[in-house]
């Protein structure tokens, strides 16, 4: 189970800061991977390469990539770091090996240079030895005496260079040619393997860059299985709050940071988005990303199950994710009871709408809750409960939750939707009841429901009534809490349920996804309080936090706090449960 990394950046990075000072870098994932399971192969311990390109052209440098390889045990070379405290590079690739192929030996390690393009690979070419002969057959005579090591790995890069015109071309590749190269090694590759008969899938995690341009993939050669874990990360900065402990902070939509990774740097889970399965990810020169899925034999076409199994990737030591290692480690594979948040989520369905919670909290930003409801109602299959503090009703009229559940509503077969001002916990409860129970809910439900405090306690007389943040969080599928005030943030991370927001939050188990959206006023969020009460959500209870961003606040104030913009509230659900837009309501989207 090899390990990579890709870092591109606007400004050059120390190397250090990627390969050798997080405490999960690279180099401390070669022996402490967190999605290790394999116990055959305890370590990366088969040597480590790392590859850079100068931060400022120089002709009498040229343009190619310098790297540095060794058969060292990464984590006990002294030259490592000592070059990674000294070199800023604005492109860097860095692998760790644990050999599947090939000796041991500094021409078997990673990454691979030819011209001005750089190469390496986390996976296998499966039965290679069956396909060898081919593979070379397939080589222009330049390319025929290229691989100077003995691995699946390099004669990869080998095909690869052969689908360019001229891959000792000094000027740089489009990202169009560089994707088109890839997707025929991969076809290639997927050719030959099924000409001798190999039935086992190979695993085909591949980067490639000319210094400008950067491709990779994250592909597995079958329709059941998940490839190796790859994972994605963006922002404006990249930086130490504390010895060894990193973020990647976002101010603004520009992307200034790009970070691609066999497993997150962080452990900042809302800083990581996990590449889908079978997916290419395009990085072009303008730090643009593009994820284009690989559409071949292969990809899931429309009404195939769309769920993979973790089995093989995990058999061959290359874990395909956090998720799929944890719930394969608990005995539960996908869809089973111990699946993570992490693996994808069901959409709804005809018969059973997808719950969101959505809180609204006292800041200005919750002037958005109305856009934001009205664009989750125009997907298909979708409700929404709003949990109002007392102080975010000063930001919006509640009744237009009303309206929109109003508008967005249709009457069917069961009859005509049962009007907002009738809908009580009791009916809540009620709908619970009927939904453990596998049967129809006694009669047709609002779309949109607005909760408060006085709520709370409107129905309960007597012990046995239904108590309405408990009915809440059996109800919830996702839970929003955006905007997040400093006073709520606060509240969360003490633990503190003086309301019936945080009663409700305070009640909900762990398999239940939060992501919190912080809004307030800038010294507000660089109070020295805010750091720890931001890292207790995240790290002990589990939520996803996403921004703020820096903007122009509504005091007057420029700078961060403000929350992230509505539209990527609702794209928080859409994009996780697969939502599709309903007929007549506009473009596929989040409903802007």
């Amino acid at each position: 189970m090899c390990r990579l990394l890709v870092f591109k950046g606007a400004d050059p990075i120390q190397l250090c800061h990627l390969v050798t000072r997080p405490a999960h870098s690279i180099i401390n994932q070669a022996f402490d991977s967190r999605l290790r399971l394999d116990a055959t192969r305890a370590v990366n311990g088969d040597g480590f390469g790392v590859g850079w390109y100068d931060s400022t052209p120089d002709p009498e440098l040229g343009n190619a990539p310098c790297i540095f390889t060794s058969v060292t045990p990464a984590w006990n070379n002294q030259n490592l770091q000592r070059i990674a405290e000294k070199i800023k590079s604005p492109l860097v690739f860095a692998h760790v090996r644990a050999s599947t192929a090939g000796a041991l030996s500094e021409t078997n390690c990673h990454p691979w240079r030819y011209g001005r393009l750089m190469w390496m690979h986390n996976g296998q070419i499966s039965e290679f030895s069956k396909i060898k002969r081919q593979v070379l057959a397939s080589l222009p005579e330049p390319l025929f005496l290229f691989p100077q090591g003995h691995t699946d790995s390099e004669f990869a890069f080998a095909v690869f260079l052969s689908h360019l015109g001229d891959p000792l071309q000094t000027e740089p590749f489009s990202y169009k040619e560089l994707r088109d190269a890839m997707l025929s090694t991969i076809h290639d590759f997927n050719t030959w393997s099924r000409a001798a008969g190999i039935r086992e899938p190979s695993l085909m995690n591949f980067c490639v860059t000319d210094g400008q341009s950067i491709i990779c993939t994250r592909y597995v050669s079958s329709k059941h299985d998940q490839a190796a874990s790859l994972y994605f990360s963006s922002g404006t900065s990249f930086y130490e709050h504390s010895p060894g402990t990193y973020r990647m902070v976002k101010t603004d939509k520009r992307e200034k940071i790009i970070v691609v990774a066999s497993e997150p740097l962080t452990f900042e889970k809302a800083d990581w988005m996990e590449i889908p399965t079978n997916t290419l990810v395009c990085i072009t020169p303008k730090m643009n990303v593009l994820q284009l899925p690989i559409l071949d034999e292969y990809a899931l076409g429309k009404g195939e199950a769309g769920v993979r199994s973790p089995t093989f990737a995990l058999k061959t030591g290359y874990p395909p994710s956090v998720s799929g290692a944890t719930a394969a480690a608990n005995g539960a594979g996908i869809g089973g009871a111990a699946a993570s948040e992490d693996v994808a989520a069901s959409p709804p369905t005809p018969s059973r709408p997808l719950h969101v919670v959505l809180a609204s909290t006292g800041s200005v930003a919750s002037v958005k809750i109305p856009l934001i409801v009205e664009a989750l109602l125009k997907h298909a299959n979708v409700r929404v409960q709003v949990v109002a503090t007392d102080a975010s009703l000063h930001f919006y009229d509640r009744t237009s939750i009303a309206r929109l559940s109003a508008t967005h509503s249709s009457s069917g077969p069961e009859g005509e939707e049962v009007q907002d001002e009738a809908y009580s916990v009791a009916t809540l409860a009620a709908e619970n009841r009927a939904a453990s129970l596998s049967t129809a809910p006694p009669t047709r439900l609002p779309r949109a429901h607005l909760w408060t405090n006085s709520d709370e306690w409107s129905s309960f007389r007597t012990v046995g009534d239904p108590v309405l943040h408990i009915e809440l969080r059996r109800w919830a599928d996702v839970v929003l809490v955006a905007p997040c005030s400093a006073n709520t943030l606060a509240k969360l991370s003490g633990g503190i349920c003086d309301d019936l927001l945080t009663s409700f939050m305070r009640a909900l188990g762990p398999e239940t996804p939060v992501v919190v959206c912080p809004a307030m006023n800038t010294l507000m969020w660089m109070h020295p309080l805010t750091e720890g009460q931001v890292r207790t959500v995240r790290e002990v209870l589990g939520y996803e936090v996403r921004g703020p961003v820096e903007k122009r606040l509504a005091c007057g104030d420029t700078g961060v706090g403000a929350m992230i913009e509505w539209t990527e509230v609702v794209r928080e659900v859409v994009d996780r449960f697969g939502l599709v837009k309903e007929q007549g309501t506009g473009e596929e989207g989040t409903g802007e």
